[in-house]
């Protein structure tokens, strides 16, 4: 399968994907992640927006990311994101400080 940069032309399909099958799996509802969400996914994928922001540089980063995010906005916050996933406590809050996603917005 092409590396996620190779397929600028299909990002937005392959994002929205993503983000189907996540959300299926989570118990997510539909419209969970709003614009800004997908904006910063995007911009991970291509390297754009602010410096500093972790990369998703690949299919199993995209998935992971996503996912994540998901059980976030769908939990509110990190414990109820921890349970809808099957973590141990503490573990999402490693990985949010190491991708730091955005705050909840729109």
């Amino acid at each position: 399968m092409p590396p996620l940069g190779a397929r600028l032309g299909e990002l937005h399909r392959l994002i929205e994907d993503t983000i189907a099958r996540r959300a299926l799996a989570t118990g997510a509802p539909r419209g969970v992640l709003v614009d800004d969400d997908l904006a910063d996914i995007t911009t991970r994928i291509t390297g754009q927006g602010k410096r500093g922001r972790r990369k998703i540089d690949d299919w199993n980063d995209l998935e992971e990311y996503v996912s994540r995010l998901l059980a976030l906005r769908q939990g509110g916050g990190i414990n109820q994101a921890e349970k809808i996933l099957g973590m141990a406590h503490g573990a999402l809050s490693k990985w949010a400080s190491k991708w730091s996603p955005p705050p909840r917005r729109g």
